[in-house]
């Protein structure tokens, strides 16, 4: 499906990526060409050999061989507002391009063929490169699971004992732990206890934050000692945390299925890792629920299978959700690209929330779910602002969201410094809606409303 230059503006990820996209599509191109799967072009760069770049029409994605850190890169938005504006003409497709898309089919077909297979009960035996079955396999990673656990519980006793004003911005006991929690085959722990380790970099109250963070984590500890007599629910919902994974076929046939207009409210990239992860939220307009939607690539060059812009919505499109007591993410059924093509919609009046029914959320999360990592959620008519200095150890952050009551909430920007003054500036004239995550202690800002229409996506 070709896209119009506005659905290609909201593909950006900023207004400079936006200007030179522009300008490299108005260039000549050492090549360029399309076919019924895709666009693709060779454009003369920095370096020796021009740059690949190749666009996939059916889904969205796309590649290319610069070393830009921006997602879609200005070459990539240059091909695809070529082809908006017609200045590409049909062609057979080169040998780099075919293989690219040929790749991408495989795996997409093999996905589909598993699932079926699955599906119809002919389901392979699993085993292990030892040869043994997956279950003995399963037992041990329980016990290396449990071991560390218990090591964890130990270790979360030992650091209260000696206390925490012996704790400063430089210490290692937290990335050692960690390692240590990743060997025990429990990365979701360890990404928990990173997160203690961050809190002293990132906050002047941090003690009190911390010990929060560490008395979750001890409760953690108790809740997995006991989960053989928790129900399912909730049992599946822990292992997630601590990290066992449920596979997409298995998924595909269990889990609760939602057929919804499921719109794309806020998208966020952590590239933190080497592992890029996208955390991409909908809001079903039947059902009245978030879905919570990861991808994730591999090498600052790949990208992700497809981009839903904010404001546009999958239509009549179903979401299988994970098992568990939140039910938030979920996985879309396999359909026709054609079909999964976005189609501008607004979100709906009633969706924005007041500052004090967050908070009130929140709460109810936890109580389901001790270890929700954060609520996502709309907010109604609200601002950013600098914090004053005579408020900055109360609100633990140099940002804050203010309603149009007084209502204040403490703001975390994991953006760079442009995007971060963007943000200000386009809540500077007027209240507006914010969407974001909450995560007790800050809200993070992913993108901006006014009337329903997105003005604003923090990731782009």
């Amino acid at each position: 499906m070709k896209l119009t230059t506005e659905q290609i503006d909201a593909l950006a990820p900023d207004a400079a990526a936006i200007a030179a996209g522009l300008k490299i599509g108005s260039s000549t191109w050492a090549l360029l060409g399309a076919s019924e799967r895709a666009l693709w072009g060779e454009f003369a760069g920095s370096g020796k050999k021009p740059y690949q770049v190749v666009f996939d029409q059916r889904s969205n994605g796309y590649k290319c061989s610069c070393p830009s850190r921006k997602f879609p890169c200005k070459h990539t938005l240059g091909l695809m507002y070529a082809g908006a504006n017609g200045k590409i003409a049909n062609d057979a497709e080169p040998d780099w391009v075919a293989e690219w898309l040929d790749a991408r089919d495989a795996r997409a077909e093999k996905a589909k063929a598993k699932a079926e297979a699955e599906k119809s009960g002919d389901k392979p035996k699993k085993t292990t490169k030892s040869g043994k079955t997956s279950s003995k396999a399963a037992e041990k990673r329980a016990e290396r699971v449990a071991e560390g656990m218990e090591q964890l519980k130990t270790w979360l006793s030992d650091l209260i004992r000696v206390g925490l004003g012996s704790l400063d911005a430089k210490t290692k006991v937290f990335a050692e732990q960690s390692k240590r929690l990743i060997d025990a085959q429990a990365p979701g722990v360890a990404a928990m206890v990173q997160r203690c380790g961050k809190c002293i970099e990132q906050s002047p109250n941090w003690h009190e934050q911390l010990l929060g963070q560490l008395g979750s984590l001890a409760l953690l500890v108790e809740a997995y000692g006991k989960i053989d007599k928790a129900p399912e629910d909730f049992a599946s919902e822990l292992r997630q945390t601590i990290s066992w994974t449920i596979s997409q076929a298995d998924l595909l046939e269990t889990g609760e299925r939602v057929e919804d207009q499921w719109i794309s409210i806020g998208q966020i990239i952590d590239a933190s890792e080497r592992v890029r992860a996208k955390r991409s939220w909908f809001w079903g307009a039947k059902s009245n629920r978030y879905a919570l939607f990861l991808q994730f690539a591999a090498g600052r060059q790949a990208g992700f299978q497809e981009d839903f812009p904010e404001g546009f919505a999958r239509v009549e499109t179903a979401a299988r959700f994970y098992p568990g007591v939140m039910k938030t993410r979920a996985l879309w059924e396999p359909v026709d690209s054609a079909d999964a093509q976005p189609q501008s919609v607004g979100l709906p009046k009633n969706l924005a929330v007041s500052i004090p029914d967050l908070i009130k959320r929140h709460g109810e999360a936890l109580q389901k779910y001790p270890w929700t990592p954060f609520v996502p959620i709309l907010l109604a008519d609200v601002v950013v602002r600098p914090t004053p200095d005579e408020d900055l150890k109360k609100i633990g952050s140099e940002w804050r969201l203010v309603d149009k009551t007084g209502n204040v909430l403490p703001v975390k920007f994991d953006v760079d410094f442009e995007r971060k003054w963007t943000v200000v500036a386009v809540s500077a004239e007027e209240l507006i809606d914010v969407f974001g995550e909450w995560d007790g202690q800050f809200f993070s800002p992913i993108s901006m409303w006014i009337d329903g229409a997105c003005v604003y996506s923090i990731s782009r």
